[in-house]
């Protein structure tokens, strides 16, 4: 650092103080004061020597002091911190300051103030502006840390710290996509990951912190879930939606589905299924059918139904597996049956099995073609109470309980009366004794109905008859019966029931008595009993507590003939 020439005028001290000092000033044109003469009696002769005996020569040379030694301004070094102390070419002091120190005696610290330098190693002594710098603060480089740091040349995003000497980055404050590391010259890697493609990861480790794609069947910001089915139809997922998990690519769909990702219904337009279990994942054509429309089989409903092999005149559906006919739209002659394979039906119930499922009148013929009995028409109740039902007698609504035909009830069931045609509270109906026992049934219904509506709770069926209800008989009889449930064959009682009837006179509907009164006032009646074949004494009515209602104070029956305010109601019985 050059020296700095401290002036006679800068060192301008009293007498005492020069003296103390020893520095000697030079030149007989500067006395301290002005005058040639010097303060406190101390003076410079023309010849240049001080009053106190030392002398100085005018060309600022050292004169020898009284005691011999020589001085000048640098004797005792007023320049600070180190500083070096030479004289000038008028024998001034000029100071020579260590890096670090400025101003004329470097007794400042220079200043890192208003620079990026972290610390100064040198600045100009008279400026104080940084020649150059111990360190950069983050982000600059140079001799004097004027320059930034550049991300030029780098995968840097910015810069934290560069070289101070040529600016090259030691530190990125972050790295461009798809790189990591300190200066941000690794790249990031799909290694251990189920990543194609890695945007970012971690600077320090390289870890994936965001994936631009993913291997099939994974999804997430960086992959590591797996693609699901779940709430899906697909049968399993090969690629979905990197941010949501929603499948974009299934490997199958459930039945019913199809698309690229299971999300379309399979349909039935174009085709003869009447419902689509399974079609193609790319074009939606039917593959297998659930059921096929009226008239179509096979897996996919493309086959036609056909009348060969059967006594159809036409077939309106088959079995979708074999083409078997399941019902025909008519029979050839001779045949019947939902499918013509019957020559004739033998009941209600068999009607039902084969489709007949309205009620009305129907046809049937109990013992086959040509086989005695001719046929005959029934009336078949098929709505209700689980179908099935031939109708073998109907009973008017009369306060005087006759019928229109006979004059007992031996002879009612026995003749018959009316038609199935005929069967409203005013009608008298019932089949012949020889009609009602060719007919195959197991259990029998008794229903009644009041003002034409049916009574339900005092309805009950029959169970296990195994005989005629209605023997050809006036003597009273008792028939031992599986048990009796109310007419929807619910809520049974199995335990000790008989079926007790009489073709002429009657019996004491309220306690089943066995016998018959002998008398000609009441022809006939019927009804269910408990113990009533033993009448054993021990109650054997049947109560209004074993399942049904007293009706007026007799109990499940219907006298023929009774009088006396007996309630006026119709009564059907039916075979099944």
């Amino acid at each position: 650092m050059a020296p700095v020439m401290i002036s006679a005028s800068f060192l301008r001290f009293s007498p005492l103080l020069l003296a103390a000092s020893g520095l000697v000033l030079f030149g007989a044109g500067c006395p301290t004061d002005g005058n040639s003469d010097t303060d406190a009696g101390s003076q410079v002769d023309s010849g240049g020597d001080a009053g106190d005996g030392s002398t100085t020569d005018e060309d600022g040379g050292n004169d020898a002091s009284a005691d011999g030694s020589t001085s000048n301004a640098c004797t005792n070094n007023p320049c600070a911190n180190g500083a070096t102390c030479s004289l000038d070419g008028t024998g001034g002091a000029l100071c020579a300051c260590v890096n670090g120190y400025t101003g004329a005696l470097c007794d400042s610290p220079c200043s890192t103030t208003g620079t990026h330098c972290a610390s100064v190693g040198a600045c100009d002594q008279s400026t104080g502006s940084p020649v150059s710098c111990g360190g950069c603060e983050a982000g600059y480089h140079g001799a004097t840390c004027e320059s930034t740091c550049s991300t030029d040349g780098t995968e840097c995003s910015t810069v934290t710290t560069c070289a101070q000497n040529d600016g090259s980055v030691t530190a990125c404050g972050g790295c461009n996509l798809g790189y990591f590391g300190t200066t941000c010259d690794s790249t990031c890697s799909t290694s251990g990951t189920h990543c194609t493609s890695v945007g970012s990861c971690a600077q320090s480790t390289g870890a994936a912190t965001e994936c631009l794609a993913c291997e099939d069947g994974y999804y997430g910001t960086t992959c590591d879930s797996a693609c699901s089915s779940t709430n899906t139809h697909c049968e399993g997922v090969d690629s979905c939606d990197l941010v949501t998990g929603v499948p974009t690519q299934c490997t199958g769909c459930d039945d019913g589905f199809y698309g690229i990702s299971c999300a379309n219904t399979c349909s039935t337009s174009g085709t003869n299924c009447d419902a689509v279990g399974a079609c193609d994942q790319a074009t939606g054509h039917a593959t297998a059918c659930t059921a096929c429309d009226d008239g179509y089989y096979g897996d996919t409903c493309t086959s036609s139904c056909s009348t060969t092999g059967t006594h159809c005149t036409s077939v309106t559906s088959c079995d979708q597996g074999t083409g078997d006919a399941l019902s025909c739209g008519g029979c050839d002659s001779g045949f019947v049956g939902k499918t013509c394979t019957k020559t004739h039906f033998t009941s209600c119930k068999d009607l039902y099995a084969e489709g007949h499922t309205t009620d009305g009148v129907y046809e049937i013929d109990p013992d086959g073609p040509s086989n005695g009995a001719e046929p005959f028409s029934v009336f078949c109740l098929q709505e209700s109470h689980g179908g099935g039902w031939t109708l073998i007698s109907n009973r008017r609504a009369d306060n005087t309980n006759t019928e229109a035909c006979g004059t007992n009830l031996r002879e009612f069931f026995k003749n018959g009366c009316g038609a199935p045609t005929a069967i409203t509270a005013s009608d008298s109906y019932a089949l012949t004794l020889a009609q009602r026992v060719s007919i195959p049934f197991d259990d029998m219904a008794v229903v009644q109905y009041l003002a034409g509506v049916e009574d339900t709770d005092d309805a009950y069926i029959v169970l296990g008859m195994g005989t005629d209800p209605f023997p050809d008989t006036n003597a009273s009889t008792n028939t031992a019966v599986d048990g009796t449930c109310d007419i929807d064959g619910a809520n049974c009682d199995t335990t000790d029931v008989y079926w007790k009837y009489i073709g002429d006179y009657w019996f004491h509907s309220a306690q089943c008595l066995s016998g018959s009164s002998g008398a000609a006032t009441y022809r006939g009646n019927y009804g269910l009993c408990d113990d009533g074949a033993d009448n054993l004494g021990d109650s054997p009515v049947y109560p209004a507590s074993r399942l049904y209602g007293d009706r007026n104070g007799y109990a499940e029956t219907k006298l023929w003939g009774h009088t006396n305010g007996a309630q006026a109601y119709q009564e059907r019985i039916f075979v099944r």
